[in-house]
């Protein structure tokens, strides 16, 4: 791992070690109610400001991972794709600067931060992107989760990966018009070549992410794993002439939601190396309601186990 300008490197094999003294002695009796949860209130108790400096220097300086989710259900997919026990899973606010609450997790060797939205939407991702990086300092920024694939691109339960992402609704409206102009943000090259060498056309990663899922197996077909565009929006699209429309941007189009494109931003502009990886649970065409109650916690829990069963290897390239 290269250091950035300002930071002091950390001996990886120290890092889960320190980390977890630093938590447990803030953890203590006296300090655990203060830090379950902030709300943002000028009354929040205080505390004990040498336990909890050393405890966000070292949590800041030794994330590797940060993965950014947009809803409830993308949360659970996460902690059941990791297979995290929700009891010993500890709601951490130790960056009060940043307003930021994440769960703190290692796996493999990786340390890594999860985080939930507290709305959808790409206002709401590219705040919360960017406080975490500034927080947090993470290598990599992944969101995970579901979207809405194109019909005939995708079916439902495939796996999306962005290789670049853009915003739909850029552009300007004419008395008779709209015309288009999105700014697309690619994904890192070193990841691009990892993901069309290794996990590409990898037979093996679809049926280890099927025989995992708890729940009903009854998909369409068998999922495929696709490295293409994604395209973000500012709405919930139950449309098919939005995405319509949106293909004739960018004819490779594989999947639209409402956040992988600030995502990418955010972490571009902070110069973090960022990944999207989303499952089909709907077409935005109409039938929206009938295929994501069937299909949408495979969805959330299927885009977070391609990113654990990847993740190992995934690190070495950022």
């Amino acid at each position: 791992m290269m250091a950035r300008d300002s930071e002091v490197t950390l001996s990886p094999k120290e890092d889960p070690a320190r980390i977890a003294a630093a938590i447990t002695r803030y953890l203590s009796a006296e300090n655990f109610g203060n830090i379950l949860s902030f709300r943002g209130s000028d009354q929040s108790p205080k505390k004990d400001e040498k336990e909890e400096d050393e405890c966000n220097e070292l949590v800041a300086r030794s994330i590797d991972v940060a993965i950014i989710v947009a809803v409830p259900s993308e949360k659970d997919g996460v902690f059941s794709a990791f297979n995290l026990p929700r009891r010993s899973a500890k709601q951490l606010d130790l960056l009060d600067q940043y307003r930021i609450e994440y769960t703190l997790f290692e796996h493999h060797g990786i340390n890594i931060a999860l985080l939930i939205q507290n709305n959808m939407g790409m206002t709401l991702a590219a705040s919360l992107t960017t406080r975490a990086i500034l927080g947090l300092k993470p290598r990599l920024v992944a969101m995970v989760g579901i979207c809405a694939g194109r019909v005939g691109k995708t079916n439902l339960g495939d796996l999306i990966i962005a290789s670049n992402v853009f915003d739909y609704t850029a552009g300007k409206h004419y008395v008779d018009h709209f015309g288009p102009r999105p700014k697309s943000y690619p994904v890192d090259d070193t990841l691009s070549t990892y993901i069309v060498s290794s996990v590409l056309e990898n037979h093996e990663l679809i049926g280890q992410i099927i025989d995992a899922y708890q729940g009903d197996k009854n998909l369409p077909s068998l999922p495929t794993i696709h490295f293409k565009p994604m395209a973000s929006g500012t709405a919930v699209v139950d449309d098919k002439n939005i995405i319509d429309e949106v293909t004739r941007t960018q004819d490779d189009l594989a999947g639209i939601d409402m956040e992988a494109y600030a995502v990418a931003v955010s972490a571009n502009i902070l110069r973090t190396k960022w990944l999207v990886i989303k499952t089909v649970q709907d077409f935005a065409n109409g039938e929206k309601t009938a295929t994501e109650s069937t299909i949408r916690s495979y969805a959330a829990f299927s885009s977070a186990k391609l990113l654990e069963l990847i993740l190992p290897d995934l690190i070495k390239y950022v």
